[in-house]
Parts: C-alpha cells; structure tokens; sequence
C-alpha cells in the first residue's frame, strides 16, 4: 500500500493528528488523552485493525474466544485457573507453549491495595477483555524477558466507558502456569510509558 500523505493529516509543526483531529493530549489529562484512545480505536475500520494485527481472527476462532472472555469469574478467596491464551498471543509472546493462565490469591489482594481504580466489580470484565481479546502484546522488562504486557480497551459498565486495561503476565516457561503479576487501567501516557520501557 503507498503511502498518501493527504490521509495522515499534520499540525503546521508537522505533527500528525488523528482523523482530522487534534494530536494525543499532552498535558497528562486522564480523561482526553483516553477519550483520544478511545476515537481512534473506535473509528479506525475493522479491514484497517485486522492489517495492524488489532482483533485479526480467524473463522470460527471468534467463538472461542467469547468462551474463554465468559468463563472468566474471578473468586477473590483462591487461586484461579484460566483457559489458555489465544493461540495468536502465544506467538506474539514468542513462546512454544500454550498454558493455563493463573491469577494467585496473593497476588489479587496485592493487586487490590495497590491499583485502587480497579475495583472487584471489574475484575472479570478486565481480565478476561485483556486475556482473551488484547490489542497489543508486548515485552515489559528489557531485565525479564519472561515478562509481557497485554493491553485491550475494556467496558467498564456504568462508570466511565472504555479504559485502557493493562495485565502485566510472568510466562516463565519453568512453571505450570502462565502467571498474572499485575491488572490495571493506564492513561494512554501509561500505556506509552509501558510500551516504551522495554
């Protein structure tokens, strides 16, 4: 595909922006630079998400996955065992091997005192958004490599629409299971931060 620079329209610095609209936020407003997320995602067309690798399934993969996204119910009392991840996940993470994934009891109460905008009444929604129908996957610890990131835009119902959720996962190959370390919501900042710090 060739490139036609009227398509990706620029500020007069030469900064693009985004649909005919203004550049991400950079005054570290939550709240625009998400909504910004939030726009492009949302208008960028399927046919365009799926040449970016964004929800690129396969034919009959998309049931599947809503399996895995419905079974997700997490109890704060014990270990949870999830399915697997996509198989697509896998690759991207560059692992032979598909396991189960695990979200330890300790690690959720940790979790719960330290990401405060993540309540229990969205566990599900972002664990099982991020899980089984991410965006991105990347590397999150240039010292770790076992370490990766997941990243989807998650429905928060009836509080602030979509959010950026972040799982941060421990895919040791050494273990039973694939591990969660950490589930959070992320500024698009966060989520550049992230991006950028392996």
């Amino acid at each position: 595909m060739a490139w036609i620079e009227d398509d990706h329209s620029r500020k007069e610095n030469g900064e693009f922006t985004y649909k005919n609209k203004a550049p991400l936020s950079e005054d570290g407003d939550y709240d625009k630079n998400m909504s910004r997320l939030v726009d492009i995602y949302s208008s960028t067309p399927a046919e365009d998400k799926a040449a970016m690798g964004i929800n690129n399934k396969k034919d009959g993969e998309e049931s599947e996955i809503q399996r895995k996204i419905s079974s997700v119910h997490i109890d704060f009392t014990k270990d949870n065992v999830l399915p697997e991840l996509n198989e697509d996940t896998i690759q991207k993470m560059g692992l032979e091997k598909n396991r189960p994934v695990l979200f330890k009891s300790e690690t959720i109460i940790r979790n719960l005192s330290k990401h405060f905008d993540v309540e229990k009444d969205v566990y599900d929604d972002i664990i099982s958004e991020v899980l089984y129908n991410p965006i991105d996957v990347f590397q999150a610890s240039s010292t770790n490599p076992n370490y990766f990131h997941l990243a989807s835009f998650v429905q928060v119902k009836d509080k602030d629409g979509l959010k950026m959720g972040l799982v941060l996962l421990d895919a040791d190959t050494s273990k039973e299971y694939i591990e969660i370390v950490h589930a959070y919501f992320v500024s698009s900042k966060g989520y550049d931060w992230a991006k950028n710090r392996a």
